[in-house]
This record gives C-alpha cells, structure tokens and sequence, in this order.
C-alpha cells in the first residue's frame, strides 16, 4: 500500500500543481495565513468551498465527501510538522550512513513483505493469473533474490501487481465512505482505514520470516520501513505553494484509488 501511494502521489505532481495554478488565477490576489510550517491557517477555507461551487454536473476536487474536514485539516497540519521535524531530518540521516545500494536493498527487503498481503487479496479478488504472478515474485525475491533484497523477479518478465484490503473491500462493491487523514499515513477514507487494519493484522499473522512478531525485531523493522517509505516519497509539504494544497491531494488521493479498483 505504502509503495502505491508513493508512486500515486510521485506522479500526481505535475497534476497537482497545474490544478495549484488554475485553482489560484480565479481568485483575487489575497495571500492566505502561513503557519510558520508553509501551511495555509486552517481557518482560511472556512465558508470557502460554497463560494466555488461548479456549474451543475461539472465536478471539482470540493466536491468530496469530508464530513471532518476541520479535524482532517488540522491532522493534515500535524503531518506536516511531524514530516520537516521528524520524518525529514532521519532521512537526511539514513541516507548519510547507507549507501544508495544499501538502501535499495532495503527497499526490496520491504517491498518483497509486502507482497504477500498482494498475494492474499489478490485470491480475494479471485484474480488467478495476477496471484500467480504475485506468488512467483514472492518466491523468486525470496530465494534467487536473497530474502528479498534484490528484485530477482523483475528482470525475469514477472509483473508485479499491488493490491491491499482496501481495493478488495471496493472490489466487492464497499463505497469510500467519509475521507480521512491519519496521523503519520496521511490521505485515507473509511473503507481504506479499514483495510489498512485489516493489511497490518494479515502481515503480522502471515509472516514468513518471524520478524513483525518478535518484539525486539518489530519496533526497529518498523521504524526502518518508516524511513524508508518517506525517503522514497517525492511528494513534500507546502512544495505546491497553493492554499488549496488540503483539497488537491484530498481529490487526487480518492480519484486514484476508485481507478485502482476499476482496474
């Protein structure tokens, strides 16, 4: 799930700051509150989405279902302080003290864990020619690939597919539901934090190598896939410089994930 949001919001971005200019050339040149962590002031959207409202059957990215916006919003501020003052200064350290093939490798080590939870939803779906295809890579990672970290699988023709509960619940015909932004995962919606549990408990119970359950390998694994995660992830706070940052990546993040079921 991790890699896929990775590469959506890595691809968005061109997107997203094409949207940051049109959003912007309509409105008048009032430049919103910036908190001191290049964020517009919550308080500036208040009353703003009604003000921009399309033309009947011409749809925006306001018009989504966010019940909790406030909340989301100020979780939206949160993720961003915790990025430039945690997430951000460990990867300036990780990439210090490991070398690039070093980090790749670790790359493929948690990618390859990954794919079993693609494997598992993958037979949900009753998808047998992907499933295959996702197993293949699980083994050929696993044992040409030295326990995942170096992708043996690739260069053998094997398609990779990426899968999780979230697109498994949608699959079968389970709607969005209200968006949310989670603290440190940051876009999500209700049936996707729902699958995101339901990821974490597969991969903990199903999990070849015994490393998520034994305690004084979890934490650090963890923390290590954290900063992993992040240091391959293009996509920064504030770098759009638009004050509808909140409702482009809110609209890309949802779009995206609806064309990822239809697939």
């Amino acid at each position: 799930m991790e890699e896929r949001l990775r590469r959506r919001l890595r691809q968005s971005l061109p997107a997203l700051a094409l949207l940051g200019i049109t959003g912007c050339a309509s409105q008048p040149a009032q430049l919103p509150p910036v908190d001191p962590g290049g964020l517009v002031d919550p308080g500036f959207y208040e009353g703003m989405e009604e003000s921009f409202r399309p033309p009947p059957g011409q749809r925006t990215f306001f018009e989504v279902n966010d019940p909790w916006g406030p909340v989301n919003r100020k979780l939206y501020v949160f993720n961003s302080y915790l990025d430039t003052y945690v997430l951000l200064p460990a990867v300036r350290v990780y990439r210090t003290a490991l070398p690039e093939p070093v980090r790749q490798a670790l790359t493929n080590f948690f990618t390859n864990l990954n794919e079993i939870t693609t494997f598992i939803n993958l037979v949900l779906q009753m998808k047998g020619v992907e499933a295959l295809s996702s197993g293949a890579r699980f083994f050929n990672n696993t044992t040409v690939g030295i326990l995942g970290l170096m992708d043996a699988a690739t260069p053998m023709g094997i398609p990779k597919y990426e899968e999780d509960l979230g697109q498994t619940l949608g699959h079968y015909g389970a709607g969005p539901g209200p968006y949310i932004v989670l603290p440190l995962f940051g876009p999500s919606s209700l049936r996707d934090t729902a699958g995101l549990a339901g990821d974490f408990a597969i991969s903990y119970k199903v999990n070849v190598f015994g490393v998520r359950q034994a305690i004084w390998a979890s934490i650090p694994l963890t923390l290590m896939e954290v900063v992993q995660i992040r240091d391959n992830l293009a996509f920064s706070y504030g770098d759009l410089s638009s004050p509808f940052e909140y409702e482009m990546v809110r609209y890309l993040y949802l779009e995206s994930r609806e064309l990822d079921i239809r697939q």
